[in-house]
């Protein structure tokens, strides 16, 4: 049975943790955003109209999405590019173990990935503001996309309003922000202007993580890297991953997070 973040029991970092090889087999990820439950729902609610067959994972990293897609649909076939070569060979590695023929890997920075025509379906979560010249690379996936194709693209939120409450939690992950989100960051008007510029149109756009997915990330980070206990967290995490799946059925005005899926227009 599909479940997301499985294919991270094979890596050899969760290998060598008891603790995180029990708490995947329970719990099959350990994710405590609300990021995957859209992705999924959105996926499932699009293949029932839309008989994707190609598809493009862009920024794959870990492989958790591309994972859950092949096993999800077996009928499809999935390029996952990613610039690391250590991350692809993790996936490869691990899309072996899950005994998953319908992946193929690429190389490359998504900066210089252009394929016109090519593809049914392209996603990229939580990767474009990675990536200088990001707005540049929307326009070459949409390229990608064939006539009626579908894109899927979840960012951090540019006009993103925290609480106060816990923001001694987020030092660390702030200092990693910080030195990772280098590219342009959007909000939901700039995302969704970008993608109708390279000749999208709009099927939904949505603010995500908004308050309960906020309390969700600052008490995971409390136990991470506050706190620094696994412990802690282990004990925490069903918890949290109810509130996150709670936070990917509000609708939120105004959130940490956006989401944006579009169609291209026939040429």
């Amino acid at each position: 049975m599909p479940r997301f973040g499985k294919g991270r029991l094979h890596s050899p970092k969760i290998q060598k943790s008891l603790v995180a090889r029990m708490l995947l087999k329970i719990f099959g990820n350990m994710e405590i955003t609300s990021s995957h439950f859209h992705f999924m729902r959105n996926v499932r609610r699009l293949k029932k109209k839309y008989d994707f067959k190609r598809i493009l994972d862009a920024g794959s990293g870990n492989g958790d999405y591309a994972f859950w897609v092949a096993e999800r649909f077996p009928d499809v076939s999935i390029d996952a590019c990613d610039v690391s070569e250590d991350s692809i060979n993790l996936c490869k590695n691990a899309q072996k173990k899950l005994g998953l023929g319908n992946i193929d890997y690429i190389q490359m920075d998504l900066r210089e990935f252009i394929r016109p025509g090519t593809y049914d379906f392209i996603y990229s979560n939580h990767v474009l503001e990675h990536i200088p010249e990001n707005l540049d690379v929307i326009k070459k996936l949409v390229t990608s996309l064939k006539p009626g194709g579908y894109i899927y693209i979840q960012l951090p939120d540019a006009d993103q309003k925290r609480l106060d409450w816990g923001e001694k939690y987020m030092e660390e992950h702030k200092k990693w922000a910080d030195k990772e989100h280098i590219g342009l960051t959007l909000n939901l008007k700039s995302l969704s202007g970008a993608l109708r510029e390279s000749g999208c149109e709009i099927i939904r756009a949505k603010h995500t993580e908004g308050v309960l997915g906020e309390i969700s990330f600052k008490l995971g980070e409390m136990a991470r890297s506050y706190y620094r206990s696994n412990a802690v967290f282990a004990l925490m995490l069903p918890f949290l991953k109810i509130i996150g799946y709670l936070d990917s059925l509000m609708d939120y005005k105004s959130a940490s997070g956006i989401l944006v899926l579009a169609r291209k227009t026939n040429d």
